[in-house]
């Protein structure tokens, strides 16, 4: 016979998937505000010590003296690139962040030179693979659909690759650091 626990533990993940985001943060904010246990776990998923955060480089400076490109050299042109070195900092921050190259969330502090896969150039469609689009008729050939439905008629500018393909650029992750203002 099984327990109750068994019998609704097949169900949980449908209800996951179906409920809403809102619904879902209420949720984990309650259990982190009442259970001890549950505290700890959401803190050790979604925090992370700004002392673990590696600092973000790039090999394409010119500032390297020691004449090798491959070996990263500390990027101070870009506050925006700028992480503490690890330190040993108690300081909390938000494990996971958005790459504004490759657009992917990632843990911030598991990036390294080579996390981030992107293109330097915009997307743009090849209209020769499109030969009976008409804009006037069908409308503009640029559309998300036509992306989603059509990747390989696309291709980056800066390497012909199309967006089936992985980015022809290897860096670090870069972190968007435009913070939202809530507004009352």
């Amino acid at each position: 016979m099984q327990s109750e626990t068994e019998s609704t533990d097949h169900k949980i993940s449908p209800a996951l998937s179906a409920a809403p985001r809102e619904l879902l943060e209420d949720v984990i904010k309650e259990f982190y505000l009442k259970v001890p246990s549950v505290r700890e776990m959401v803190i050790s998923k979604l925090l992370v010590n700004e002392g673990d955060v590696p600092e973000v480089f790039t090999s394409d400076s010119e500032e390297d003296s020691d004449g090798d490109e491959n070996r990263p050299v500390k990027k101070d042109a870009d506050p925006l690139e700028a992480k503490t070195q690890p330190t040993g900092s108690k300081r909390l921050r938000s494990r996971y962040a958005r790459c504004i190259n490759c657009e992917n969330i990632f843990d911030v502090s598991k990036n390294t030179s080579q996390s981030c896969r992107y293109h330097s150039d915009a997307s743009i469609p090849d209209e020769d693979l499109f030969p009976d689009h008409e804009e006037c008729t069908h409308g503009p050939i640029d559309t998300p659909e036509n992306r989603e439905n059509y990747p390989q008629n696309f291709f980056y500018e800066c390497c012909d690759r199309t967006l089936e393909e992985e980015g022809c650029e290897v860096s670090w992750h870069r972190e968007d650091t435009f913070k939202r203002q809530r507004i009352y």
